[in-house]
């Protein structure tokens, strides 16, 4: 249901969640086996993006923008945020 709403939400007014008080953007999403974390929080895929546990299975996040910068890829956004993996978003 989060990938349908991501793609709903395109190009306006986007899927969105919270990280530090800011808005993160959710641009490009799909759904992936469970990463065996708990429900609502980050983990990793195989292939090094950001995935987001719902009760069924996660969600992959394939892009992103944080408030105030530019979009760019889970697996980029990482590099610079590596304390994004292990936290829970709303």
């Amino acid at each position: 249901m989060i990938d349908r709403q991501v793609r709903a939400y395109q190009p306006w007014p986007t899927a969105y969640t919270f990280w530090h008080d800011q808005r993160l953007k959710i641009l490009g999403a799909e759904i992936v086996p469970s990463t065996g974390q708990p429900i609502g929080a980050v983990g990793l895929t195989a292939d090094k993006f950001p995935a987001v546990a719902t009760p069924q299975n996660s969600v992959k996040l394939l892009n992103i923008q944080i408030e105030g910068k530019k979009p760019t890829s889970g697996r980029d956004f990482l590099q610079g945020h590596p304390d994004f993996i292990g936290t829970t978003l709303n």
